[in-house]
Parts: C-alpha cells; structure tokens; sequence
C-alpha cells in the first residue's frame, strides 16, 4: 500500500448509500499530518452543481483511546 501524502485524499462511489443523507462518495486521506475519513456529496446551488464534502479523523469506530491512569502510591492505599 502506498504512503499517503499530506494535504490529498481520495474519493470512491459510495455503493452502500440507502438514504439520501448518506455521502455519494467517500474515501480516505491525510490533512496537516493527520489521517483523516472524507465524505463527499453532489449538490446544486445558485451557481451550478458542486460538491460538499467533510472531514473527519479516522479513529477507528468504538475504539477507546489508552490513557494512562495516575499512578497511586502503596502509601496512600487506606487499608
């Protein structure tokens, strides 16, 4: 797999769509240093058609993060 570059993505049709809330096309990239989901949607406005897109880090779905606990002393144990 190739390394992503910064700044640039990259965009599939969105096959899984069932409601019209759902992105016509998503895919992943890499913004300022950080890997990122993008989503994307057709519209059309006062000026033609376009595309909406958003952004979103990837941290993996229902994952939590390790955050290291404050280290207790034997000490301060009251028994």
């Amino acid at each position: 797999m190739k390394e992503e570059r910064d700044n640039s993505g990259v965009l599939f049709v969105n096959d899984r769509k069932e409601k019209d809330t759902h992105a016509d096309w998503n895919g992943k990239g890499m913004v300022n240093g950080k890997p990122v989901w993008i989503k994307a949607w057709k519209k059309e406005g006062q000026n033609g058609k376009f595309l909406s897109l958003s952004f979103q880090e990837r941290e993996g779905k229902g994952k939590t993060t390790n955050r290291e606990r404050p280290r207790q002393d034997e000490d301060d144990i009251p028994w």
